[in-house]
């Protein structure tokens, strides 16, 4: 049965004071610790399936390592009732897909964040961590000095390049997003590196520029094929040229 905090529960020393967000597998909480009334964010799984746990677990691990202005930075693993949860710095913002929703940036804007989110990109890759699941909604939008700034999050799908222990992917498993997803990613996840968060960048900066996704499609399938085939979504500024 899945696990499901309230509003007020305590987990460890932190009173949890409003829900960020919720997955398949996974809620965000917004806590508050009993003692210096700091604010942080909580990922704990809803499940107690021993993949899911390890695969939390190694998110955590993974994204402790990453020390990075751009990247959301992992504080502790905590454990309640037998289900992990990943501690992590609270960020008062909004993903970058309902930011541009909501913002048309400048093309000098989207460049000055789309650098900010290549550079955390590059230094995961210079750790020998390949993210697998860039997209917007996994990029957080806060603001610092009054500037919009770009934080990478969830590393849910990471991949250690030389990583020798147990792979939790395997060959044929569908892993990632598939509007964002790199071609020889739908074919195997689990033998990819560097190259298809390349691929996910780019599709990205695509999206922050012309405010339209490159590949569209009614369902899955459909969006798997255009960009198995590089059937990219011209922008109606372009298409009614």
């Amino acid at each position: 049965m899945a696990l499901q905090f309230e509003i007020g529960d305590n987990i460890d020393k932190y009173t949890i004071v409003d829900i960020l967000g919720e997955g398949g597998t996974a809620i965000v909480y917004k806590v508050v610790h009993h003692l210096l009334h700091t604010e942080f964010a909580l990922k704990v799984s809803k499940h107690q399936y021993s993949q899911i746990y390890e695969r939390l677990l190694r998110e955590g691990r993974i994204q402790t390592k990453l020390k990075h202005p751009h990247i959301v930075s992992v504080i502790d693993i905590l454990e309640s009732k037998s289900y992990p949860a990943l501690l992590m710095e609270y960020i008062e913002g909004v993903s970058l897909d309902n930011w541009l929703d909501k913002n048309k940036p400048t093309p000098e804007l989207s460049e000055r964040l789309f650098l900010q989110i290549v550079n955390a990109t590059e230094y995961a890759h210079n750790q020998g961590v390949v993210h697998r699941d860039l997209k917007p909604s996994n990029i957080l939008i806060m603001e610092f000095n009054g500037q919009p700034f770009a934080k990478i999050c969830d590393f849910g799908l990471a991949k250690e390049v030389q990583d020798s222990h147990q792979n939790l992917t395997r060959t044929g498993d569908l892993m990632g997003t598939p509007a964002y997803m790199a071609p020889e990613q739908i074919r195997n996840a689990k033998g990819i590196d560097h190259r298809a968060d390349i691929f996910s960048l780019g599709v990205i900066y695509y999206e922050m520029i012309t405010h339209e996704m490159a590949f569209s499609g009614q369902d899955s399938l459909e969006i798997l094929n255009a960009v198995a085939h590089r059937s990219i979504h011209l922008p109606q500024c372009i298409s009614t040229i």
